[in-house]
């Protein structure tokens, strides 16, 4: 009975406070957040690529656009200084990481464990992307340690 009573007094309380606001005057209502307009590309942009153009604006910033599923978007052209002090630059590329690596005579393979079992590719060597030859850089490292405490 107390409970069926308190849901009867928080319920019409509900309905005055949304009585309340709906009598507000419009002067004191919020104004909705104007949205930002659309990014556009520049005239004068290059095309850099698939979906991707490079622009200098007149400040002398380097700029890359991409065109996303999801519209336009900017980024500091890397090693610029705005990307620089953004520290885009500060993080290496750890996609290396856990790559076995097996070489056979002109052709490199690979092997990873995702989160689906085990990943297995070959490449050749004039194919290899960053990632592949740091991987393989770093295995050759690890073998000559391997021979040289031996």
């Amino acid at each position: 009975m107390n409970m069926t009573l308190t849901s009867k007094l928080l319920i019409a309380a509900s309905f005055a406070a949304v009585s309340l606001l709906a009598q507000a005057p419009a002067s004191t209502r919020k104004a909705p957040a104007a949205s930002s307009a659309p990014l556009e590309l520049p005239a004068t942009a290059k095309p850099n690529g698939v979906n991707q153009w490079a622009y200098t604006d007149p400040q002398g910033q380097e700029w890359i656009y991409k065109r996303t599923p999801f519209g336009l978007t900017r980024l500091p052209k890397p090693g610029s200084p705005l990307a620089q002090a953004q520290g885009q630059n500060a993080m290496p590329s750890r996609l290396h990481e856990g790559i076995s690596v097996r070489e056979d005579g002109d052709t490199v393979h690979f092997s990873r464990t995702g989160p689906f079992g085990l990943m297995k590719w070959s490449k050749k060597r004039d194919e290899l992307s960053e990632a592949e030859q740091t991987a393989v850089t770093q295995s050759r490292r690890a073998a000559q340690k391997t021979t040289a405490k031996q």
